[in-house]
């Protein structure tokens, strides 16, 4: 009969207990890391007394480094994981376009968080009397930098557009105070004896007003986000578990909100209306749920056309079942 070899028992049985002692330390080690806090910062940003040159994780600036800071796209460049961007509501828009990307994420019980406190986020900008011309009449004409889904604003309130005209002929149907689009060029009829100088005028210079990309565990509250050529907020691609409550988005030429790819948002006690073709925008394989939500004109058919996995409950409604935001 052949015997064991005892030195090989001996090293095998060291080295089962070596692995045994091995697991066992990774998973103290892991319960440890699981009951540290997760550090996270505030972040303030005010438009009116925030430098860029400061560290945002004040309110008010308390030393020559640290106060907050005056931009969102810094306070965003700055961030890490779990962090708290809160925004100052000065009454001065918050004329910028920022992007949350991969490090803006947080977690189920820490989530990344944008709060506006009612502040605008706002992406057109003045049109200077002197970039209008005059075409024939009363009629102005002027020409953007942005022509796709445009949009023009008086004191801040999108304009009653007229349908594009086929010609030129159709621009002369312009009814005072009303604009139209043809070939690249934004035409303006003025009311009798009234100067495009006593007016104040706008139009988008910006795409979209917050893009989401491959972030997860993101909410976004109390914030209104107008004027963009594009969209308001847009789940670009790869959102997981985004939330989006108490948010206004209005007046942006595409859609106030839109959700594509793979993304999956909830949308709360929010209120989307004015945007150019759509209210909310969805994909086919996207994940919405609307939730006591007003869509001002509703479009909430088209938006369940779009999408199978969109979820729309009217106001004090209750959800029973909303999209599976697991897969």
């Amino acid at each position: 009969m052949t015997m064991a070899n005892p030195v090989k028992l001996l090293r095998t049985k060291r080295s089962a207990e070596g692995m045994l002692r091995t697991e066992w330390m990774v998973l103290a080690a892991l319960l440890w890391m699981v009951s540290l806090p997760v550090l996270a910062s505030d972040i303030y940003i005010n438009n009116l007394i925030g430098s860029d040159l400061l560290d945002g994780l004040a309110p008010e600036r308390i030393s020559e480094r640290t106060g907050p800071v005056k931009t969102i796209a810094y306070g965003l460049k700055i961030a890490g994981k779990f962090d708290r961007l809160i925004i100052t509501n000065t009454g001065v828009p918050y004329r910028e376009s920022v992007s949350l990307v991969g490090k803006h994420s947080g977690s189920e019980l820490k989530p990344f968080v944008i709060e506006g406190n009612g502040a605008i986020l706002e992406g057109a900008e003045p049109i200077a009397p002197e970039k209008w011309f005059p075409y024939k009449g009363n009629i102005l004409v002027f020409q953007p930098k942005r022509m796709s889904y445009p949009i023009l604003f008086r004191d801040g309130v999108p304009m009653d557009r007229m349908a594009n005209p086929e010609s030129e002929e159709g621009i002369l149907r312009l009814k005072p105070l009303q604009w139209c689009q043809y070939q690249g060029l934004i035409y303006l009829h003025l009311q009798q004896d009234e100067s495009i100088f006593e007016l104040n005028l706008s139009f988008p210079a910006d795409s979209v007003g917050i893009t989401m990309y491959r972030v997860q565990h993101v909410v976004i509250a109390e914030l209104t986000v107008q004027g963009f050529q594009l969209d308001g907020i847009s789940a670009h691609d790869g959102v997981r578990k985004g939330l989006l409550a108490a948010v206004t988005c209005r007046g942006n030429g595409r859609s106030g909100i839109n959700v594509q790819g793979t993304s999956q948002v909830e949308i709360i006690n929010s209120l989307l209306g004015d945007n150019g073709t759509a209210q909310l925008r969805v994909d086919e394989f996207s994940k919405t749920a609307v939730i006591d939500t007003e869509i001002i004109p509703s479009d909430v058919e088209e938006i369940l056309k779009a999408s199978q996995n969109a979820i729309v409950k009217e106001e004090n409604s209750q959800v029973e079942e909303g999209p599976d935001f697991e897969n």
